[in-house]
């Protein structure tokens, strides 16, 4: 039988300065309409982001950076 190993996908390390500043929870519900788990099955290599995700993804996390800097100009 072969073993199955599971590796950090490319995104999850690319994400691994912000990991524990964003809620995977909300931020996967918000903006995929999808489970926590279906997205860390993504971070944690058990399934793939297709290209389409990828991008999704690249896009959320800019939408998420301009509302902060939306709310730390308004402080």
């Amino acid at each position: 039988m072969e073993e199955l190993v599971l590796t950090k996908s490319d995104v999850k390390r690319k994400l691994s300065g912000v990991l524990m500043l964003i809620s995977w929870r909300e931020f996967s519900r918000r903006y995929f309409g999808k489970s926590s788990s279906w997205l860390y099955h993504k971070l944690d290599g058990i399934s793939e982001f297709t290209e389409e995700e990828r991008l999704q993804m690249k896009t959320y996390l800019r939408s998420m950076a301009q509302e902060l800097q939306n709310v730390a100009d308004a402080i």
